[in-house]
């Protein structure tokens, strides 16, 4: 996870956009850096943190918002990994939301009918982003079969299985 949150700006830097978003050029991101050491990893990421700083201000929207609900997306991955949940409330997960219901995936009824549920919005963005299996998503009460069936041709994948 280190390396694709150091390789999309340094891919972005260094023009590397064919293939954005796909297995591909997540792999070559991994590929790039999996035998660097976490000190190595630092070092890069603060020396293109400078770098980006110049040119994120520029990427217009909604890309800009595609960044932070990647980013966020992998923040709450860590942490579930972790076992230290947290910031489930944020701006960023708001923004993550709102950026995955802006896309021609789901109906306006469809929207609707998620935005009604009891559920916080921290879990719908965790489904739509591909981060519960149907299961899970069925067990809060969403549509999981039909939240997969919409992200299918999607970078955006429901997991086989569920995860825990």
């Amino acid at each position: 996870m280190v390396c694709h949150i150091i390789g999309v700006p340094e891919d972005i830097l260094e023009g590397r956009m064919t293939g954005v978003t796909t297995d591909p050029w997540t792999q070559a991101q991994i590929d790039r850096h999996k035998s660097d050491s976490i000190a190595q990893l630092r070092e890069i990421l603060i020396n293109q943190k400078s770098k980006f700083d110049v040119v994120l201000p520029n990427i217009p929207s909604p890309v800009n918002s595609q960044f932070v609900m990647d980013a966020v997306t992998h923040e709450h991955d860590l942490r579930e990994a972790l076992g230290k949940p947290g910031a489930q409330d944020s701006l960023a997960v708001k923004v993550a939301f709102a950026w995955l219901l802006s896309h021609d995936l789901y109906s306006d009824e469809f929207i609707e009918q998620l935005q009604v549920l009891k559920i916080s919005e921290f879990q719908k963005m965790r489904a739509l982003s591909g981060r519960l299996s149907i299961e899970q998503m069925n067990a809060l009460a969403l549509p999981g079969l039909a939240i997969a069936n919409s992200l299918e041709g999607s970078p955006l994948k429901t997991p086989n299985r569920t995860i825990d």
